[in-house]
């Protein structure tokens, strides 16, 4: 049922969703492997869909942590909410307005399922001033993506950006595991004079 609900939503505004399916159980598992949770206390989740990931998020989260996410679809929405934890908060929100919703820089981590690579250059710097606003110095931003295609762009927003993938899913994805400095914040546009090629 949630899979031909999220099948739904792609036929609906293919953009926004970005996959026609979504993520397998191993998908959710492969980000899980890529978090701490010992550290975390404040996790934020984008664009969730139907909760494929969210769930596992849950099952790995600390008892006195907190599950954050934001997800336009107002009918993905109704699926997260059925979702029987304490911990869970959902806004129908853009992932653009997080900061409004989280005390400023107090996550410890951010996981993202929007398709970045179908923003435009304005859009994705909206976005990416959102996740600055949001997530803690030496926090983690993980982002999920069909297509390697948003390495350059993300390398140019943070100081540490690593690729990895897995064929486990209807269709391959790759992940983004991303970090600022974990001793300041910078500006979006320090960071990217000091990360261009010189």
């Amino acid at each position: 049922m949630l899979d031909l609900l999220f099948l739904r939503g792609f036929l609906t505004n293919w953009r926004e969703v970005g996959s026609p399916l979504p993520c397998s159980r191993h998908v959710a598992r492969k980000v899980c492997s890529l978090i701490d949770f010992t550290k975390v206390r404040s996790m934020v989740e984008v664009g969730p869909g139907t909760g494929a990931i969210t769930r596992e998020l849950l099952a790995a989260l600390r008892p006195d942590a907190t599950l954050t996410v934001f997800e336009v679809n107002p009918t993905f929405c109704a699926a997260l909410k059925s979702i029987a934890d304490p911990r869970l908060i959902v806004h129908n929100q853009s992932a653009f307005e997080m900061q409004s919703y989280i005390k400023k820089q107090h996550a410890d981590c951010i996981v993202s399922g929007i398709p970045i690579a179908m923003l435009s250059n304005d859009d994705f710097s909206r976005f990416h001033d959102a996740v600055r606003n949001t997530l803690q110095a030496g926090g983690l931003f993980l982002q999920a993506q069909l297509a390697p295609l948003s390495y350059l762009r993300l390398r140019r927003s943070f100081r540490q950006v690593r690729m990895t993938f897995t064929l486990r899913n209807a269709l391959p994805i790759f992940l983004y595991y991303c970090r600022y400095a974990a001793l300041q914040r910078r500006s979006s546009e320090t960071a990217l004079a000091e990360t261009s090629p010189r």
